[in-house]
């Protein structure tokens, strides 16, 4: 009786680990090449394509864009190779995963385009002063 309990003790505790290692690498696969994007993007250099876009600020759009874009791809592929049915989450916590990670994805282009248009607006102003 005992053996059973310690086996179905250690299953449960090779489940949970499998989960955390599922999480973390899902979390890796996403923020890793994001890292990388940005890095390159940061970068002072003339020779990254999208810099070249517009006055700049184009660019820098289109590296928001293609980084949302990635994002959505690999939680599709996650969604799609049944990961998170391996953590154990509900269609509920699928959509808080996805929802979460949008939001911080999509909060940086927000500001950032608001900021552009308003100093834009500015000089506008200034200009016919």
């Amino acid at each position: 009786m005992i053996s059973g309990v310690e086996q179905a003790w250690a299953r449960g505790q090779k489940l949970q680990h499998a989960r955390v290692n599922t999480l973390l690498a899902m979390v890796a696969a996403i923020s890793l090449p994001l890292t990388f994007l940005t890095a390159l993007y940061g970068t002072n250099f003339g020779i990254v394509p999208v810099t070249k876009l517009g006055d700049g600020f184009w660019g820098y759009m289109a590296f928001w864009g293609i980084s949302v874009v990635f994002l959505g791809v690999m939680i599709r592929t996650f969604g799609k190779q049944d990961w998170f049915t391996l953590l154990g989450w509900d269609r509920a916590a699928r959509g808080r995963f996805l929802v979460a990670w949008l939001c911080i994805a999509a909060a940086f282009p927000v500001v950032d385009l608001v900021l552009y248009f308003t100093t834009r607006l500015g000089h506008a102003d200034n200009a016919t002063s």
